[in-house]
């Protein structure tokens, strides 16, 4: 039978923390991954940091969507113009708990604001 499976690395025992080592090979790094803890993140951008926008920027209809924060986060923030007022194709990759359903819910309201009311036949995937 096949041995089992060695670390997913295939390099042996995880690297110590730090930066990713260098290897051999020059294409391929090894690094060790720590348990993920949660500590605040400081966002800085090369403008300065980021500005997080007020629910209120949305149409009034649909604030009560949001009804439970007065700001988008700033995942949400950066996104916001592109879901919601534009027709560009948007893929958000972003650790959970970081806001990605908020952004549905902004491209589902996008799409019920170019549809007339009464919304019956609106559906979304």
């Amino acid at each position: 039978p096949p041995a089992a499976p060695g670390p997913i690395t295939g390099q042996g025992p995880p690297a110590a923390p730090g930066p990713p080592l260098q290897t051999q090979d020059p294409g391929r790094n090894r690094a060790c991954v720590l348990p993920m803890t949660p500590r605040p993140l400081h966002i800085q951008g090369t403008s300065g940091p980021g500005i997080l926008r007020p629910v209120l920027e949305i149409p009034a209809k649909f604030r009560s969507v949001f009804k439970e924060f007065p700001y988008f986060n700033y995942v949400q923030s950066k996104a916001l113009d592109d879901v919601l007022y534009t027709s560009k194709n948007f893929v958000a990759c972003a650790p959970t708990g970081s806001g990605k359903t908020v952004l549905f819910e902004l491209a589902v309201i996008r799409l019920l604001m170019e549809t007339t009311e009464p919304w019956r036949n609106v559906k979304a995937v």
